[in-house]
């Protein structure tokens, strides 16, 4: 409980002949340089401290459990660059901000928010060279990104809800609804 293992092999760098001698994808070997330590380093501890606290199992659940994790993890490392603590590219950022508004539409129009269907879900949150709905020019984990504009509207609208409180709010309804999260 009171040990960090790194694995120092993920950080040698992008371009690092041993990933492509073990033909990682490129989505992968973009966030294998050490800059990147840190923040993976927190993810993981963020991520067993706490827990998702409600187990519905529907879309929105994921966006705001990942986007928790990205608003501490922004609040912890407040000099890390936005697109690192996302794991994305700048260009990769670039696409989420330009785009906000219609992911946020297509979530509404086809009743993703809300679905508990496994593959819709993981194809909005999971690592990947893209996000699937959007295709290729898209960036991948595209829900989580979303999570973490409804967590940082709800922070910005409820000032006397500190990061721990947060963290154990049981509801993704409740973040959501007290968020007014318009983009």
């Amino acid at each position: 409980p009171n040990i960090l293992a790194i694995s120092i092999d993920n950080y040698l760098g992008s371009n690092h002949t041993y990933y492509k001698w073990l033909a990682l994808y490129e989505y992968l070997r973009n966030n294998m340089y050490a800059e990147k330590m840190p923040t993976d380093a927190l993810w993981a501890w963020l991520t067993t401290e706490f827990e998702p606290v409600e187990m519905k199992g529907n879309l929105l659940t994921k966006m705001i459990n990942d986007g928790r994790i990205l608003f501490t993890l922004q609040q912890l490392l407040p000099n890390e660059p936005i697109h690192r603590i996302h794991s994305y590219t700048p260009k990769q950022m670039a696409w989420c901000m330009a785009n906000e508004k219609s992911v946020w539409s297509y979530l509404i129009e086809y009743k993703h928010l809300f679905t508990n269907d496994l593959t819709t879900i993981k194809k909005y949150t999971s690592p990947g060279p893209f996000t699937h709905f959007f295709g290729t020019g898209s960036s991948p984990r595209i829900g989580s990104y979303i999570g973490y504009k409804i967590v940082e509207q709800f922070m910005e609208n409820n000032k006397d809800i500190s990061l721990n409180d947060l963290m154990h709010i049981a509801d993704a309804q409740t973040i959501l609804e007290k968020s007014a999260y318009r983009p």
